[in-house]
């Protein structure tokens, strides 16, 4: 039971937040097919490139320029933080406005968007808030927002 227990774990926290940006796309897609109806072929793509470009966005903010890189050292996280429960309110919260109050494909466009954005926005911040150690130094030099 116990080695169980450890591989449960360590399932857990590597999908601990790609559970919630697949639950954020999926709930951004629901409110657009509830509000909007059933996408054409070109609102799918248009949904696609939407979250594509959200994503790339908050790459872009995170380490500036396409060339760095990183090793996937992570900081210790509290266990609990792994729900995610703010950011995937804030996004949710976020892609019902855009599907009620945005339409035709600037809906399909700016939903994925703006979800994504603001769901990888606040997941940065919970990890910041609710680390378990104190921030470490960049990994290495290509990690450190301030090099050029």
């Amino acid at each position: 039971m116990r080695q169980y227990r450890f591989a449960l774990q360590s399932v857990v926290a590597k999908e601990a937040k790609a559970y919630g940006f697949a639950i954020v796309v999926w709930c951004t897609g629901a409110f657009l097919i509830t509000e909007r109806g059933k996408p054409t072929a070109a609102a799918v793509l248009v949904f696609a490139g939407g979250g594509l470009l959200g994503h790339a966005l908050d790459v872009w903010l995170a380490f500036g320029k396409p060339t760095r890189t990183w090793d996937g050292a992570q900081q210790r996280e509290l266990v609990w933080t792994t729900v995610h429960v703010v950011p995937i309110a804030a996004a949710v919260l976020v892609a019902w406005a855009v599907a009620a109050g945005v339409s035709g494909m600037w809906a399909y466009f700016l939903g994925p968007l703006c979800a994504i954005v603001v769901y990888e926005l606040l997941l940065g911040a919970e990890s910041l808030l609710l680390a378990a150690d104190p921030p470490v130094e960049p990994v290495t030099r290509e990690m450190d927002v301030h090099c050029s």
